[in-house]
């Protein structure tokens, strides 16, 4: 019997992260734990090569199907009849990548349906579907499949697709075939991207001789408006993205070419990479002003530091230590062998998880690696997977993949001076609850 450290996966050799987590590691025993020497261990020198994260948003453990050529636009604002697919545990977001694993006759009808017809389905989560009446509406977005792989004998065989959100809509009737599909009345919104706050007192003829718009200009033509500069500051797309920009480099620790520059692409991204859960997502999914979908971000990103165990409230990482394995953020939809989505956080390290399974290489979503299963070291609840380079050159070594539903953001007490966010504390220290529940609009 060995003792051995869990729920660390350390990739950062600074004093200031060890000493912040110094009191929060936690022991456990395990029989026959045990890691053979590495060659940096033994000696030796090794090759380093950084993981691709391209590769991860190939979805390769799929296998490779066939490409579905063409794209299919819905015009905005209108009314149409798409088949749905139902599903509990994600949330889509336009711009993210939807890797399905079909087993049911209906679903695998309804989606070879779609393809043969303009290649589109519409996709909502369970949790945040509305009675009829109520005020808030149903908010899904459309899926266009653009990859197929079907090497099915019979009804009951696997059916994989890719697909690739594109479009929010209101869900205004369903219905349901004879077959068992089920089939919706949708409504496609339109984001709605403001001229700016000085449009409508130009003339529109002298719109298309106006210089770039600067800082300065902005100023004058404040000074002969009713409000002060500040205020019309607050609702310029431009400012308000670029501010978002920043914020969510620095929240979610991402290089400027892999956050997108574009207002509505920008909006989607943060949304789809926020460690939120599906009532957050839900919210500024129902908001067409790209502006106020982007200011409540940044009210949002600003209203986090630390997230914890959604059950037990165990403390598990700080923003710090968030990091993207994949192209598409930190954050990515992965199915499993049996169908299910899961929607992960990767983080450099975590703490208060343990392993229960050996390490193993089977129909893993990031090649090279080795995954094991993860759960909280108080609750015992699935919390995601630790994934360990397969080869000693491959660079992160280790990381967690954390399920964006076994996580609660909140917010502790300010950190110290050049830090970017607290530490969380031991468990049990009590940290304050600050659910992101106050969110300014």
């Amino acid at each position: 019997m060995e003792t051995r450290r869990v729920a660390m996966a350390d990739s950062s050799d600074s004093e200031s992260s060890e000493r912040g987590y110094a009191d929060a590691l936690l022991e456990y025993d395990e029989p026959g734990d045990y890691e053979p020497a590495g060659p940096e261990q033994l000696g030796m020198t090794v090759e380093e090569a950084t993981f691709d994260p391209v590769l991860t948003t190939q979805h390769a453990y799929l296998g490779h199907g066939e490409e579905v050529s063409g794209r299919t636009v819905l015009e905005e604002g209108s009314t149409l009849e798409l088949p749905l697919l139902y599903d509990s545990a994600v949330m889509l977001i336009p711009g993210q990548t939807l890797p399905l694993t079909l087993f049911h006759p209906a679903a695998v009808a309804m989606v070879r349906r779609a393809i043969a017809h303009n290649k589109t389905f519409g996709f909502i989560n369970e949790n945040c579907v509305r009675p009829d009446g109520s005020a808030e509406p149903t908010i899904g977005t459309t899926a266009e499949i653009y990859e197929v792989r079907d090497e099915s004998q019979d009804a009951y065989t696997a059916f994989s697709i890719k697909a690739k959100g594109r479009q929010r809509f209101r869900l205004v009737s369903t219905r349901t075939t004879v077959d068992g599909t089920r089939v919706g009345t949708v409504h496609i919104l339109a984001d709605v991207l403001p001229a700016g706050p000085f449009a409508l007192s130009r003339p529109g003829s002298l719109w298309r001789q106006r210089l770039s718009a600067s800082p300065r200009r902005a100023g004058r033509e404040a000074a002969v408006a009713g409000w002060p500069d500040w205020l019309y500051q607050m609702y310029d797309v431009q400012r308000v993205a670029a501010r978002a920009h920043a914020d969510a480099r620095r929240c979610l620790l991402c290089s400027a070419e892999a956050v997108p520059t574009d207002p509505v692409k920008l909006s989607y991204w943060v949304a789809m990479n926020l460690p939120i859960d599906d009532t957050y997502r839900a919210m500024l999914m129902r908001l067409d002003s790209v502006v106020r979908r982007l200011r409540c971000e940044i009210s949002i990103m600003q209203s986090f530091n630390v997230m914890h165990c959604a059950e037990c409230d165990q403390p598990v990482a700080s923003s710090d230590e968030m990091f993207a394995m994949s192209a598409d953020g930190p954050q990515s939809i992965f199915v499993n062998p049996n169908g299910h989505l899961h929607e992960t956080l990767t983080l450099r390290r975590a703490i208060g998880l343990r392993c229960i399974t050996r390490p193993s290489a089977e129909f893993c979503w990031f090649p090279g690696y080795l995954w094991e299963i993860a759960q909280c070291v108080r609750c015992s609840q699935h919390m995601g997977w630790r994934f360990t380079a397969g080869s000693a050159e491959l660079r992160p070594h280790s990381f967690w993949a954390v399920c964006r539903r076994s996580l609660a953001a909140k917010r502790t007490a300010a950190p110290g001076p050049g830090r970017r966010g607290a530490r969380p504390p031991p468990a049990g220290a009590g940290p304050s609850r600050h659910a992101l529940s106050r969110l300014v609009l």
